[in-house]
């Protein structure tokens, strides 16, 4: 199946996706604290779990050979580095290191997720929220 095919699937409605889960490893944690201060930043929180990257994919069971989901994950690599720096206006040269999916695995990790729920997936949003307010 073609890349362009396979992000077709995805289908937020049906619940025809996957989720990756981009998180940093501590050294990136620890470039990006230098970094800022670097330029001045350093009264702002740049790293924080709630604002960690989150790519809707194609489902899982959509890629069918045999290798074929570790692939498009590892061609995806030095993309997400790059689109992860820019967050910090930064680029792979201030990282000092190129964006190739070494340097990406040496500064994050990936989880994946193979279904989530959406808040329209509730009869009633409204009534999830009032119970879970009430503790």
């Amino acid at each position: 199946m073609d890349m362009q095919s396979l992000v077709n699937t995805i289908n937020l409605e049906r619940h025809e996706f996957s989720l990756l889960l981009v998180d940093p490893k501590p050294q990136m944690v620890e470039w990006v604290s230098t970094f800022s201060r670097q330029k001045g930043w350093e009264i702002y929180k740049l790293y924080y779990p709630e604002g960690n990257l989150v790519v809707v994919i194609p489902k899982i069971d959509r890629f069918s050979a045999p290798g074929e989901f570790e692939h498009f994950i590892e061609r995806m690599k030095p993309r997400l580095l790059e689109l992860e720096l820019r967050r910090f206006g930064a680029t792979p040269a201030d990282l000092g290191h190129p964006a190739t999916k070494e340097t990406f695995d040496r500064f994050f990790e990936l989880s994946i997720r193979e279904s989530a729920m959406l808040m329209s997936d509730f009869k009633n949003p409204e009534e999830l929220l009032r119970a879970s307010a009430q503790g």
